[in-house]
């Protein structure tokens, strides 16, 4: 308590050095960590606390941080303590109950974008289905992209990840996108088909779920786990392409690095398939066609 006391009346720099001792043993990245929580309990961009390290906060936003410096290190995502999380430029709303976005994932609008630049010219639009809308940020990035160019369509099985998906579509007015609260594997079979198909699926295994951190067990089971081996939702996105795939179409998925090419086996009987590796060198997507 008197220590707790005394944190009260800490300046910016003070702050931050009592919040990396607190996280040294917890975090890979203690000093950017309080930096993220004292700006978000400031109401701060990360710039105003190098300019201003002699600036005292107020007990509520002391308070607010410590507070958030003890939820980061019982293994609590940052972006679930600030309830945002960039991607491609833009703030997107996130909480307990949807996947937050990764960096990674960001190369599959750069990926999309060439896809849609080379083989769809003409001035008809083009329909694009998403499975797994977790916050929205793909749809909304692509929509904001392209705006009427494209007219999409993303399925999302949990109630919580829809909600976000709707709020960051509120927030960012991207323009249309239909969200959908279903199981975008049950398609009525009088729907359209399709001239691009996105996923990021589940797709860690069993040995994988056992090895994450403890910053990820917090983010939502189902979004993650990918079955035994990792491919279970890949079988079920093979079948919904040979219903949804337009005989111009094509197909995009996030894989687990490590599954690259029994992931590709799934589809090279019917489809022709190419691997494309991150920014970091690993396996990172399969772009499928039709043969």
């Amino acid at each position: 308590m008197q220590m707790l006391h005394k944190s009260l009346t800490k300046n910016i720099e003070e702050l931050l050095d009592f919040g990396k001792n607190i996280l040294a043993k917890y975090s890979p990245t203690p000093f950017l960590d309080c930096e993220i929580l004292l700006s978000n309990s400031l109401g701060t961009k990360k710039e105003f606390l190098i300019t201003h390290k002699d600036f005292v906060p107020n007990k509520s936003q002391t308070q607010n941080f410590i507070k958030n410096i003890y939820k980061r290190k019982s293994g609590f995502p940052i972006a679930y303590i600030t309830k945002k999380k960039e991607f491609y430029g833009i703030d997107f709303f996130v909480g307990k109950g949807v996947l937050i976005p990764r960096p990674e994932t960001e190369q599959i609008i750069e990926i999309a974008k060439e896809i849609i630049g080379k083989n769809f010219k003409n001035s008809k639009p083009i329909n694009v289905l998403e499975i797994g809308s977790g916050s929205g940020c793909i749809p909304i990035i692509l929509k904001k992209q392209f705006g009427p160019k494209i007219l999409l369509s993303s399925f999302e099985i949990s109630k919580k990840a829809y909600k976000y998906a709707l709020l960051n579509l509120e927030s960012i007015k991207p323009g249309k996108i239909k969200f959908i609260n279903a199981n975008g594997f049950k398609l009525k079979e009088h729907l359209l088909k399709y001239d691009l198909i996105i996923s990021n699926p589940p797709y860690l295994t069993n040995k994988d779920m056992e090895s994450i951190k403890i910053e990820v067990k917090n983010e939502p089971r189902k979004a993650l786990f990918g079955g035994e081996n990792g491919l279970e939702y890949y079988l079920k996105l093979k079948k919904l392409l040979k219903e949804k795939l337009n005989s111009k179409g094509f197909a995009l998925f996030e894989i687990n690095e490590k599954l690259g090419e029994k992931t590709a086996a799934i589809f090279m009987n019917e489809y022709s398939c190419r691997i494309i590796k991150d920014y970091y060198g690993k396996d990172r997507f399969l772009l499928i066609s039709h043969q």
